[in-house]
């Protein structure tokens, strides 16, 4: 699922009344730079964990191009942390995901 930037100021303000002297924009840079790193390992075609949430990885795919060879693709996926699904009672399909980080 893709949030706007709208909905996630708009999230970021419910939960700013727990960390009460944080402001609604520092949550959103420290998005914003968590988001910026995991774009930076993933275009590096490197896996990233973030602690306590979960770890972006890839699956690979290898096809069959013909006369070309054999071609990964590799496929970038979320896997969330299997604590932080049990505590929020999330239920979710799990594919399988390499172990390396």
């Amino acid at each position: 699922m893709v949030y706007s930037e709208e909905e996630l100021f708009s999230y970021c303000a419910r939960i700013a009344q727990r960390f009460s002297k944080l402001t609604v924009s520092l949550i959103a840079e420290v998005w914003e730079a968590i988001c910026r790193y995991i774009e930076h390992q993933l275009v590096n075609g490197k896996a990233c964990s973030l602690v306590g949430l979960g770890k972006f990885s890839f699956i690979v795919k290898k096809i069959d191009n013909g006369t070309r060879g054999i071609i990964e693709q590799r496929i970038p996926v979320f896997d969330l942390n299997e604590s932080f699904v049990r505590s929020h009672c999330l239920r979710r399909n799990k594919p399988f995901i390499s172990n390396e980080v």
